[in-house]
């Protein structure tokens, strides 16, 4: 799909990161824009940079999402780019009940439902769009003691993956994995190491420009940068799967 096909453009999580850096790129090339997040302050202030309509929630919440899922379909966005998420860094026995059943509503029930909701919606409408799910490099593999995160962004893959299997015509769910990025997930997942140091680490323009890109081309699934891409291709041919659990086992 070309930028100026795009009748207004949805952004979850839009309020840091690689979503923020979203709404700020789309909008230089005159996007409308659809802007989500539980930051109403960021949300205001990118009002005022993009023009954006905002709603500001919690997705954690069960009740948030059935409303939120209310509201896209009233605006029929035809480009929805659901990138809200994050993860704990830790043992998976120290999550609380809550931690976990939080970060599966906002990583996977939220997103599972916006999904459904925009093919849904654009087929009683006779029309179509594209759905760019955000998933992540550690959705292809065994991540521990970030070991829900993994299982929620393997969850966001395969999702993405299979439903762009069932789909024909002009509807496409896409599916973005980028690796480590220069935001401030790390800080807020409990790890300690400043991940702006970290040589694997990509700036937020790449993430940015990938998914851009790959909003263009219709590509089903684009893992970024090209060390990750790379990385990815060759230990998901050569690697079984425990490979990954055994070497975190002796680093530990």
């Amino acid at each position: 799909m070309q930028l100026k096909d795009i009748r207004s453009c949805l952004i979850t999580g839009a309020t840091s990161g690689i979503g923020k850096a979203l709404a700020l790129a789309l909008a230089e090339k005159n996007v409308p824009l659809l802007l989500t997040g539980r930051n109403s302050e960021e949300l205001k202030s990118l009002q005022q940079q993009t023009g954006a309509e905002i709603y500001a929630t919690d997705l954690a919440n069960l009740d948030n999402v059935k409303a939120l899922s209310e509201w896209i379909d009233k605006k029929n966005p035809n480009v929805q780019i659901h990138n809200a998420g994050y993860g704990l860094r830790g043992a998976y026995e120290q999550l609380s009940d809550q931690e976990i059943i939080d970060m599966i509503n906002v990583n996977c029930t939220a997103l599972a439902m916006q999904t459904r909701g925009a093919i849904d919606r654009w087929k009683r409408r006779g029309e179509g769009g594209i759905i760019v799910n955000v998933a992540s490099v550690v959705g292809h593999f065994p991540f521990p003691f970030s070991s829900l995160y993994a299982a929620t962004k393997a969850f966001v893959r395969n999702l993405s993956l299979s439903v762009e299997g069932e789909e024909k015509g002009n509807t496409h769910v896409l599916t973005s994995c980028p690796g480590a990025v220069e935001t401030d997930f790390f800080r807020r997942s409990r790890k300690v190491e400043d991940v702006r140091n970290n040589p694997l680490t990509m700036p937020v323009s790449v993430a940015t420009q990938s998914i851009i890109r790959q909003i263009e081309t219709e590509k089903d699934e684009v893992v970024f940068d090209w060390k990750y891409a790379l990385f990815t291709r060759i230990f998901s041919k050569f690697a079984p799967l425990s490979f990954f659990t055994k070497v975190s086992k002796k680093g530990g």
